[in-house]
């Protein structure tokens, strides 16, 4: 699945370039490409598939997922971007969401997370938080008076936190806070990103965003997946409404002294926003 839409998003920038030989001469470059500032707004309604781990010293390694520990995996965030362009050739941007969700659960298996044990029945709360950053440098290799394309990279960096804690509870209210639990990584993951912009007229226009790495930096292992589409009405000059589709999927492992911390985390969902060009 990650193959197949990596190479849709391959293919759309393609496309882009594609379209811009075609044109004839504009009388006008469109407002996105001749603007160096580029503001988006908005909500992203995104689904979350999780795979969750925090293993410590003589601690089996179990892995389990947000519908295991009583989250929902569906969650509507902001959404935040900036686009800046320093020359003809050169841009930077950054962009900001997050993830956060808190549930509980009766346990229908025991799990250990970060030195903690929590037994079958145990009903446990939880509360997981996921901001994700991302910062990039892109080189235009290719424009025209409706199309751009640029090749760059970047920094994507996933600051996450699970908490758990276990509660004794009678006739509904709780009487002692058993156990509490709690994992963190902050993961900053270089990776390489493309991005193209095609205007078919005035008023509509489509752009899209990938971007990949895998690698290892000390004791943190990393991979990264990720990709936007989005298309765009112009209501003016300098205003605009989007509409779009994110997938991002993130691998992260931690080898710590007493253990390892593993957040495999994938999402999915709708983009809307305004824009603002000037």
């Amino acid at each position: 699945m990650a193959v197949l839409k990596t190479g849709a998003l391959t293919s759309t920038l393609l496309l882009f370039s594609g379209l811009s030989f075609a044109d004839g001469p504009s009388s006008s470059q469109h407002s996105y490409l001749s603007s160096k500032h580029h503001l988006y707004a908005g909500a992203y309604d995104q689904r979350s598939d999780a795979v969750l781990m925090a293993q410590r010293g003589d601690f089996q390694p179990v892995k389990f997922d947000f519908e295991n520990v009583g989250l929902s995996e569906d969650y509507t965030s902001w959404m935040l971007e900036y686009h800046y362009r320093l020359t003809d050739k050169w841009q930077i941007s950054a962009s900001a969401y997050q993830f956060s969700e808190g549930g509980s659960k009766s346990l229908d298996r025991t799990i250990n997370y970060a030195g903690k044990e929590f037994d079958v029945g145990a009903r446990v709360e939880s509360d997981v938080k996921i901001n994700t950053y991302i910062i990039d440098a892109m080189y235009r290799v290719y424009s025209s008076e409706r199309a751009e394309v640029l090749l760059g990279a970047g920094v994507h960096a996933l600051d996450n936190q699970l908490t758990l804690k276990s509660a004794l509870a009678v006739d509904g209210n709780v009487v002692n806070q058993r156990q509490r639990a709690s994992a963190s990584v902050l993961a900053p993951l270089p990776n390489l990103r493309a991005s193209g912009f095609y205007a078919f007229n005035d008023k509509w226009s489509v752009k899209a965003t990938a971007g990949w790495l895998s690698l290892t930096i000390d004791n943190v292992e990393g991979d990264f997946r990720y990709g936007h589409l989005r298309t765009q009405y112009q209501v003016a000059e300098s205003l605009g409404v989007s509409l779009g589709y994110q997938w991002a999927s993130i691998g992260v492992t931690e080898t710590l002294n007493n253990g390892i911390n593993l957040f495999d985390l994938d999402f999915t969902g709708v983009t809307a926003g305004l824009t603002y060009t000037f």
